[in-house]
């Protein structure tokens, strides 16, 4: 019996991904990038090119993202403010030495003092960084992101506002 010729390995350069057969047995959907030699999924989403061609579906994308803003914009400081809310309504049930020295009637411990300053500032920063990466995100994926950056100029003063207003209660408290 004649021996059949055994299969050679192939080279590098053969298996490279410029070749068609390397083309054809990637999912399909998929492409391949060869600047990172990696299969990509498929962008998900409306691409650059529709919103291009259809300004109808740009504007429906535009207003949709719009709304979705300005419902997180009215739902960060209003969050906030109902968390220091809660925390001065939590230590006026419970009193402490503050209340009872008269020196006031709404945060009556200096723990309840520094929950009250960190807490909804906690809140609001992280509203406005999730801002910040909602906004990122949406750029990413030619998005309208302008809308999320204007809230993110009302967020950061908004922000700003209880750490100044009420900062100075974690440093000093009622002393």
């Amino acid at each position: 019996m004649p021996s059949e010729p055994e299969e050679q390995p192939r080279s590098a350069s053969e298996d490279s991904a410029d070749t068609p057969s390397a083309y054809a047995s990637q999912p399909e959907g998929h492409y391949f990038d060869p600047t990172v030699d990696r299969v990509t999924a498929p962008r998900r989403g409306v691409s650059r090119e529709e919103f291009e061609r259809d300004p109808l579906l740009w504007f429906e994308h535009s207003r949709r993202s719009s709304r979705w803003a300005v419902c997180y914009l009215l739902a960060v400081p209003t969050l906030t403010i109902l968390t220091g809310l809660l925390i001065a309504l939590l230590s006026r049930s419970q009193g402490g030495p503050i209340c009872e020295a008269g020196l006031s009637t709404w945060i009556c411990s200096r723990g309840y003092e520094i929950a009250f300053s960190l807490i909804p500032l906690g809140v609001a920063l992280t509203g406005t960084f999730g801002a910040f990466w909602i906004t990122y995100r949406i750029w990413a994926r030619y998005g309208a992101w302008r809308p999320w950056l204007a809230i993110i100029w009302v967020l950061i003063p908004a922000s700003l506002a209880w750490m100044t207003g009420f900062g100075w209660m974690f440093v000093n408290g009622h002393h």
